[in-house]
């Protein structure tokens, strides 16, 4: 039965629409992904699709088990089965946008946002994050809270939590965070005169190297009043992103946000450069690695320059900066300084003895990742074709390099 339903499916689609439906279901999931500070439409609108989407099949199995499968026919003539056809359809491509909305706010939002409820859209696209501020009034309140804090109460106290109070700003982690990022000294200091705790505050799950990686004004100024206030620039932060819990630094945060000012700032301050730090890599997922290797995986080539200045070791990680470089020389991107690149290619090289293994890891993983490629598209190919047999003399020439680099690695052969 479902054969037929998915013949009344296949005979409503057609140029005209699926263009209208993918264009009012991208705004759909667009709109309700902006209006994510408000609300939390998504989801409820993924499950509605979804259960709208079974309704349409259910009923689509009623009206054609009355007839053949030859009786399904372009055009559809019957209004109702057009009706059942074009409700699949609409909701089909419904459940997608959404779905695929919904996924990217858990995993791609949570990790590159900057704010918890910004949703997917805003937090990857800057246009998109100005739209949603002026659409929803964000920045009329942010406004709003500033002339009350101009208007507050002149008076005075010696209690700092109590000023706060008289300034209009409750005592909370938030509203410290949001003074760290904001770079108001003048609140940050009276929150750490009234015994606020720098290493266990979060603003909506995130912690202080978060936020004062979102710190573009005074991040070099900020980061001295913390320290003056016993902060240690090498505490590991728990971070509430993406999947499983995990720890942040100041010095890898700011990497990450291309802060080079408090980059600067935290290396005048002493921070560990050659520790082991998480990162995240594709999809948001939690990586280890090396600060120095960071700022290179980032494409930070700046920061990186900085750091080897500053006397960073290029030998962490088995030479993880060199194998970071390499890696991104190896991609065919435009926006990229190769002239940079080849400078720290260089600046983090291994001595010629430790080079040699190096590059032959780096070059074993060309090769297995292209006999990869070359098996694929060789399964592809027509058997007995001239096509055919030159990628299995390519593979077997890949075969035999993978073999040779192994056993240089002194790897068992696979």
């Amino acid at each position: 039965m479902l054969r037929k339903v998915w013949r009344l499916l296949t005979c409503r689609i057609n140029g005209e629409n699926l263009g209208v439906f993918a264009i009012a279901n991208a705004v759909i999931a667009f709109v309700s992904d902006l209006l994510k500070p408000i609300g939390r439409f998504v989801l409820p609108l993924l499950t509605g699709s979804i259960l709208i989407l079974l309704v349409f099949v259910v009923w689509g199995r009623k009206l054609l088990s009355p007839v053949t499968m030859r009786d399904i026919v372009k055009p559809v003539k019957r209004l109702a089965w057009k009706v059942a056809g074009d409700g699949m359809l609409f909701f089909g491509i419904a459940t997608a946008f959404l779905a695929v909305t919904y996924l990217g706010q858990q995993i791609v939002g949570a990790v590159r946002s900057t704010d918890k409820d910004q949703g997917l859209f805003a937090s990857v696209i800057p246009g998109v994050n100005g739209l949603q501020r002026s659409l929803l009034g964000i920045d009329a309140r942010l406004g709003e809270v500033s002339a009350k804090l101009d208007n507050a109460k002149r008076e005075r106290s010696d209690d700092p939590r109590k000023e706060l109070a008289n300034l209009g700003v409750p005592w909370s982690s938030d509203n410290f965070l949001r003074a760290v990022q904001d770079g108001d000294e003048r609140l940050v200091r009276l929150f750490l005169d009234g015994g606020m705790r720098v290493d266990t505050a979060e603003s909506q799950g995130r912690p202080l190297p978060v936020m004062l990686a979102l710190n573009e004004g005074n991040p070099g100024e900020m980061l001295d009043l913390l320290v003056g206030a016993g902060l240690d620039v090498n505490h590991a932060f728990p971070l509430h992103a993406g999947p499983g819990p995990h720890e942040t630094t100041l010095l890898g945060r700011a990497i990450e946000k291309g802060n080079r000012p408090l980059v600067e700032a935290l290396i005048r301050h002493g921070a560990d450069q050659n520790r082991k730090i998480v990162t995240f890599g594709m999809m948001g997922l939690p990586r280890e690695t090396y600060a120095l290797a960071s700022a290179i995986h980032w494409e930070q080539l700046e920061i990186a320059a900085l750091m080897l200045d500053a006397g960073a070791d290029v030998s962490t990680g088995d030479y993880a900066a060199y194998r970071e470089v390499n890696d991104l020389l190896a991609r065919p991107n435009a926006r990229l300084d190769r002239a940079a690149l080849e400078r720290l290619r260089q600046q983090t090289a291994p001595p010629q003895a430790a080079r040699e293994q190096v590059d032959s890891d780096l070059r074993l993983v060309e090769v297995e990742r292209a006999l990869s490629a070359v098996a694929m598209e060789s399964l592809r190919a027509l058997p007995g074709s001239s096509q055919k047999r030159r990628l299995d003399q390519r593979y077997d020439e890949l075969q035999r390099e993978r073999a040779r680099l192994r056993a240089a690695l002194g790897r068992a052969p696979q």
